[in-house]
């Protein structure tokens, strides 16, 4: 969402305000990804009477384990694939908050210029203040794999000007001589969470 007004304050001198706020959101989920610690079980196995069980049925700690035979063609079956196989996800969330203002000032209204040119001496001040954020989560699964989640946030605010002083202008030997300037300072805060 964006939005801004402008106007005159006076003759020659302007305004212009905007503000600007946007949020992210990113949700993904895979459906088929491979649970480690149950692969991990399922490639654990014994023969049990000539039957390949998982030592985690023979020992009680997870009787829905399936065996995952790697070692032959077609040895995975459907079972053991459904056992290994779990949904995981992610999610994160981006904000972003923009304030900004803008003052100009065309002193050629107000007479404020230089003998040898036609145009005023003209300033702009201005201000912007902005925020950022990220958080970033994983599912159980996810950190498992080594997915690391985060947080953070950082805000800075700056003010600026800007100056343009024409010293000639429509003169023999010069079409435009003029002098610019301009300053700007930022002040940044961050604030880590993760």
């Amino acid at each position: 969402v964006t939005g801004g007004f402008r106007g005159e304050l006076a003759p020659g001198i302007r305004y212009d305000a905007n503000a600007l706020f946007s949020t992210v959101i990113f949700n993904e989920t895979y459906q088929n990804d491979i649970d480690p610690q149950r692969a991990n079980r399922a490639l654990k196995v014994d023969l049990v009477n000539g039957v390949p069980t998982c030592r985690s049925v023979i020992d009680g700690s997870d009787p829905t384990c399936v065996p995952l035979n790697v070692f032959q063609f077609g040895g995975l079956t459907a079972a053991a694939l459904n056992y290994v196989y779990a949904p995981t996800s992610t999610e994160g969330l981006d904000k972003e908050t923009v304030l900004s203002g803008t003052l100009t000032v065309d002193g050629g209204e107000y007479g404020i210029k230089l003998p040898w040119a036609d145009s005023g001496i003209g300033a702009v001040f201005g201000v912007e203040h902005r925020r950022e954020s990220l958080e970033f989560r994983a599912d159980a699964l996810a950190i498992a794999k080594g997915t690391k989640e985060i947080s953070g946030a950082f805000n800075v605010t700056e003010g600026f000007t800007e100056i343009r002083v024409p010293i000639i202008e429509d003169r023999p030997f010069f079409d435009e001589l003029s002098l610019t300037g301009g300053y700007r300072f930022s002040k940044y805060s961050t604030n880590s969470k993760g």
